[in-house]
């Protein structure tokens, strides 16, 4: 059934809403061969997905995800996802900064994640490091955002639909569609999100999928280095987006106070190293570029979730959370609440 959808896009065209939602339902369904799927994928990737074809695999997706159900009325929910996939083996910025969040009373972190598929950690990989169990059921992440400010949402137990695609993704071995519907569908429906992306060309248009689709404050990064975070050893493009507004910048970290660096003072390694840098970061024990880095990415976030009205104000507030300690309690609350009996 996906012939004359491959036909189309392997001839530069791009699918109706419609057409793409019908294609999309069949993959998630169950309804088509591997064959056609990895025909469909990596046409789709050399032309280049459009907005409608975004939109219509994510609705798929979210529509087939089981939900975290928390009150959007009493608490302000971000998720720190990135799309990963960037090749330049980072510690797990993101995640650790999701744990910096969390000693911030304003904020309920939704952490979506997975396992790696493009460096040695993802951030599944980091949160199972610290000892804390990955199959909790939607109530309990509910009540962990509630006690902890922090949940994590692992997606292999919310997106049962992808399992039919996961084999193809890893027989293909490439980037595809799949890599950015992650931070498309968080599962407890954050409406703020700072969201690292490989491909600074599709940011505008992730930002207008967002918005789309509900997300109240969105901001979206990519780093002239490559990296899917606010960089320190580059400029990064960012893309602002609120209802009916979507601004394009780029940020140099320079212009308040933070130094460049070179990407081997924020490289990573195993879950278990990278579990240690984001100890010793919150612990206060690790300083540098690997600290600034999360500060950063962290100031950007609260940006995002509309704590803040700038990106110094945040770069204050997350500092103090680290020098104060707080970070490290909230930390230490997270992994207790969630720890593993294994």
């Amino acid at each position: 059934m996906l012939r004359p959808s491959i036909e189309k896009v392997l001839a530069g065209k791009d699918l109706s809403r419609q057409e793409a939602s019908e294609v999309f339902n069949a993959i998630m369904d169950g309804q088509c061969s591997e064959i056609q799927m990895a025909a469909f994928l990596t046409g789709l990737r050399m032309k280049g997905e459009s907005r409608d074809e975004i939109v219509a695999a994510t609705t798929a997706m979210r529509s087939r995800s089981i939900h975290v159900p928390i009150d959007h009325r009493r608490n302000r929910v971000l998720d720190t996802c990135g799309t990963g996939g960037d090749g330049t083996n980072t510690f797990n910025i993101s995640t650790t900064v999701a744990l910096l969040l969390s000693a911030h009373g304003g904020i309920k972190v939704a952490k979506h994640g997975n396992v790696s598929n493009s460096s040695k950690s993802g951030s599944a990989d980091l949160i199972r490091a610290l000892g804390v169990h990955m199959d909790a059921t939607p109530q309990h992440i509910a009540t962990s955002l509630e006690q902890c400010n922090l949940g994590f949402i692992f997606a292999a137990n919310h997106h049962p639909a992808m399992k039919y695609a996961a084999p193809v993704r890893r027989g293909l071995g490439i980037r595809t569609i799949f890599n950015i519907l992650g931070p498309l569908t968080n599962p407890a429906g954050a409406p703020y999100q700072l969201m690292g992306v490989f491909d600074p060309q599709i940011l505008e248009t992730l930002a207008e999928v967002l918005l789309e689709l509900g997300s109240r404050r969105v901001v979206l990064v990519s780093g002239m280095d490559g990296m899917d975070e606010v960089t320190l050893c580059a400029d990064t493009k960012v893309v602002i987006g609120t209802a009916g507004d979507i601004r394009t910048m780029e940020f140099n970290p320079e212009t308040i106070g933070f130094h460049k660096v070179v990407p081997d003072e924020i490289r990573g390694d195993t879950p278990e190293v990278n579990r240690d840098i984001a100890l010793g970061i919150l612990k206060g024990s690790i300083s540098g570029a690997r600290r600034d880095i999360v500060i950063l990415n962290a100031a950007f976030a609260l940006y995002a979730a509309e704590i803040t009205d700038d990106i110094r104000e945040g770069v204050e507030i997350a500092r103090g959370l680290l020098d104060s300690g707080k970070a490290w309690e909230a930390c230490q609350r997270f992994v207790e609440f969630n720890r593993s009996s294994e």
